[in-house]
């Protein structure tokens, strides 16, 4: 094992949280360390709200122009595709500027490799110990995709994956309609996608009240086919995907797993640093502490409120929280 290194702080995880406690540490004159295994950017940049973004103000643009007038269907899906691939062009652009500054920002503080704890007060690099005396978890999160769906192929899309099309589908189909669903649902219609979207809950997008949702429904629905309260069957076959809903059968050329996300906190083992992480773990809710341990948990990592603004929240608040335990 190569030489020790040592730090006041480790912050794990160079995204939006993982930024935010570093500024809050610089601030406070402590020393730090940061690592992350890599890809740098963060998920918003990459895979979320920007994307998205840009996806919705390209379908806007392709709605307005074909309203005002319209193309033959040849030309029509030459100037969609154009617009999609400007989408991945800004998007490429925008995590290249942020991969520059992190860089610039951390230098010879930043450790690219995967961190695991190997006790209380170290994790390990590549072979290489890294001491501190605190630590922020800002490891962020991956989309959840259940067995039955994997096992139809690598070409199953998520939110991480969807961005990096070179070409848009004909048609699409979208297991999951919470807000990320109809999000990416709505914005890929308006750019002429042909949309399915199904969800076992009975309004989309986390709705509740059924008035809202009713509404949601009319709404959405206008542009976008939901099946909502039901649960699908998804095969796929020579023409592509199939989503069987009772007795209805639904034939997409692409399959979107919009099913939310979870923590990626499974290859830190935790567990040697003496705490167990499930559903029920005991995160503090106002320093966001893990248990006893001298570990802050922030940003999509906690899956307590996995959004922009609280992630950098949460990075400052953990950040407190580890500044809280120096001597001095």
């Amino acid at each position: 094992m190569s030489a020790t290194r040592r730090a006041d702080i480790v912050v794990i995880g160079a995204g939006t949280a993982g930024l935010a406690a570093v500024d809050e540490i610089d601030r406070a004159g402590r020393s730090l360390l940061v690592v992350d295994r890599g890809p740098l950017g963060t998920t918003c940049i990459r895979v979320g709200c920007i994307p998205s973004k840009a996806v919705l103000h390209a379908g806007r643009r392709w709605t307005t122009a074909n309203a005002l007038a319209p193309w033959d269907p040849a030309r029509g899906a030459a100037v969609r595709q154009s617009l999609w691939t400007e989408v991945a062009a800004l998007r490429d652009r925008l995590v290249d500027g942020q991969v520059d500054k992190t860089r610039d920002t951390l230098g010879d503080r930043l450790i690219m490799g995967q961190a695991r704890f190997v006790a209380p007060d170290a994790i390990e690099v590549d072979g290489v110990r890294i001491e501190a005396q605190a630590f922020v978890v800002a490891t962020g999160s991956s989309p959840v995709v259940p067995e039955a769906i994997a096992a139809l192929g690598p070409d199953v899309l998520t939110t991480d994956t969807l961005f990096d099309l070179e070409t848009l589908p004909a048609s699409l189909g979208i297991v999951g309609l919470g807000n990320i669903g109809v999000e990416i649902g709505l914005a890929m219609a308006r750019l002429g996608v042909r949309v399915v979207g199904v969800n076992t809950k009975p309004w989309p997008a986390g709705i509740s009240d059924p008035r809202i949702g009713e509404c949601a429904v009319r709404t959405f629905g206008r542009e976008m086919t939901m099946r909502l309260g039901v649960e699908a069957r998804v095969d796929r076959g020579d023409d592509g995907f199939r989503l069987r809903i009772g007795d209805e059968s639904l034939v997409v050329d692409g399959l979107l797993a919009a099913l939310g996300r979870k923590p990626n906190l499974v290859s830190l083992d935790l567990a040697a640093a003496g705490v167990t992480w499930d559903d029920d773990a005991p995160v503090d809710g106002v320093t966001l502490r893990l248990a006893e341990a001298r570990i802050f948990v922030a940003g999509d990592a906690s899956a307590e409120r996995p959004l922009l603004h609280e992630a950098t929240d949460g990075g400052i608040i953990a950040a407190r929280g580890a500044l809280a335990l120096l001597p001095g």
